[in-house]
């Protein structure tokens, strides 16, 4: 399993036969604001990153990997603007990437005390691209 932490987008492999053996994954960069993780095959993921209180990342980012995930390689960023993305999913070889503004939905919350159960949100799921299969 591969996890990101979104503080400060570091990636780690958590083998699930022994989670207590958890490994960094090396790549060439960080992905802060790192919300989802999409796996593409056996040696390929999509990581989608939105934003946090020190970076405003909100893009995709295909990795690939010929060694079981000890180092990674980044292929491709596609950013997202400022929908605030928070997953990704893949179907028939299209990217599809689901942004909720999550960033305002929050902040309204934050600032006028409403409960989250008043809160309402819509989902807007766009393609942004596609993989090679």
């Amino acid at each position: 399993m591969i996890v990101v932490k979104k503080s400060d987008g570091s990636r780690f492999k958590v083998p699930l036969s022994a989670p207590d053996q958890v490994s960094r994954v090396k790549v060439d960069c960080e992905f802060v604001g790192g919300d989802g993780i999409t796996p593409v095959g056996a040696h390929d993921l999509i990581v989608v990153a939105n934003a946090t209180r020190v970076a405003k990342t909100n893009a995709a980012f295909a990795l690939a990997t010929d060694d079981g995930w000890t180092p990674a390689k980044v292929y491709d960023v596609l950013p997202l603007g400022d929908d605030h993305p928070t997953t990704a999913v893949v179907r028939d070889g299209t990217i599809f990437v689901v942004s909720t503004r999550l960033d305002a939905l929050l902040q309204a919350a934050a600032s006028s005390g409403v409960q989250a159960d008043d809160l309402r949100a819509e989902a807007t799921i766009r393609p942004i691209g596609s993989v090679v299969q």
